[in-house]
């Protein structure tokens, strides 16, 4: 069984998936249910404090181009050879990219002239970023799954539905069921478009938010 928490912030549907996995473990007819969202890799991330560098004549995209050549390269001339030109680019080596000191001391040019540190101006953490945010529409998708067993899926779900309803969604936020139950109901509707069908009204639409 899939179930999605769906909405625009990462952070929060990452928080209401956990309580939904929760639901799911007290659930007799549920188990080994949990967040399948893949961590991603390591990376740094700069907070700029935006009172400090404007005090000194600096902005976000002043800052950021030291930073981005550092990190992501920046042609800083050409060679010329038998009449072909070829970039030269300038970046830090691999190894040294993962080294948070090396970022700290990233030297940001002033506008008034002289120089200063990152870490004056910025503060620099390591952090996970996700390995891949899935989208649907415009929103954001953190999926739980678990086994069910005992009961056939449809009749689980229905279950599960009454069981999430308790739970007190912010603003912005939906819950779907997805996986296996939806492609079933895709089956269905499929079935229950032809002339002379039937559909079993104990499974809810997908489509629908519980």
């Amino acid at each position: 069984m899939s179930v999605e928490v769906r909405g625009h912030d990462l952070k929060e549907g990452r928080k209401i998936s956990l309580k939904v996995a929760n639901i799911l473990e007290k659930y007799r007819r549920c188990k080994r249910c949990g967040n399948i969202e893949k961590e991603g890799r390591p990376e740094l991330q700069v907070t700029i404090d935006r009172e400090k560098a404007s005090l000194l004549g600096l902005n976000v995209a002043s800052i950021s181009i030291p930073v981005e050549t550092s990190f992501q390269g920046a042609v800083a001339t050409y060679y010329r050879e038998a009449g072909e030109e070829y970039d030269v680019e300038v970046r830090l080596r691999e190894e040294d990219r993962n080294i948070i000191e090396n970022l700290e001391n990233l030297l940001v040019p002033l506008p008034s002239g002289g120089q200063i540190t990152l870490s004056q101006i910025a503060a620099v953490e390591k952090a996970t970023g996700p390995l891949k945010i899935e989208r649907k529409g415009r929103e954001r998708v953190v999926k739980i799954e678990g086994e069910i067993y005992g009961r056939d899926l449809g009749s689980v779900v229905t279950e599960v539905k009454g069981k999430l309803k308790t739970l007190e969604l912010p603003p912005g936020f939906s819950i779907y069921f997805g996986g296996e139950f939806e492609e079933q109901q895709k089956s269905f509707k499929a079935i229950d478009s032809r002339p002379g069908s039937w559909h079993n009204s104990c499974i809810h639409d997908y489509g629908e938010p519980v």
